[in-house]
């Protein structure tokens, strides 16, 4: 049997905004995310154009999503074609001037961030699997392991300290 991410009324991801909302400014409040696949990518700027179009049959709708160095080293590779659900608790909302088909902000993440990845095509064939990468003081860190297996949380690992002898 395996073991899966649960969801439930306690997790990160409770209610999912859609362009309109995010324009609204809707994203203030706990447990709103986002939802989509990889469009495309810029490995050099940790850069990601998220496609969160309702559903397939839509016109695409693109927002950018930034990940600073830090967080994308401990949160590891993500692929075009991911689908995945990323919480908008610590995003930083900045301006974005670009094609019509991006919606006119940028989600930057500086301090932590909380990815579900929903689904993996190819070979890796992974799903439902949990990254959350903060501080372990900060009050994010807490709220995205409520609700789920802790086996699927990703927690900084704080290093050892070697004893004197």
């Amino acid at each position: 049997m395996s073991k899966r991410a649960r969801q439930d009324s306690a997790g990160p991801f409770l209610s999912r905004l859609n362009a309109a909302d995010i324009l609204d400014g809707q994203f203030e409040r706990p447990g709103v995310f986002i939802e989509g696949r990889i469009y495309s990518m810029n490995h050099r700027k940790n850069q990601y154009t998220i496609d969160i179009r309702p559903n397939p049959k839509a016109k695409a709708v693109n927002l950018e999503v930034v990940i600073e160095d830090k967080l994308q080293r401990r949160l590891g590779e993500l692929f075009v074609g991911d689908h995945l659900r990323i919480s908008l608790q610590g995003a930083h909302i900045l301006p974005y001037t670009g094609s019509p088909s991006h919606l006119p902000i940028i989600l930057r993440y500086r301090e932590g961030i909380t990815v579900l990845l929903m689904s993996r095509a190819g070979l890796q064939g992974e799903k439902e699997k949990l990254f959350s990468v903060w501080p372990a003081a900060s009050e994010y860190s807490i709220l995205a392991s409520a609700g789920y297996n802790h086996l699927f949380v990703q927690r900084p690992v704080k290093p050892k300290r070697e004893g004197k002898h």
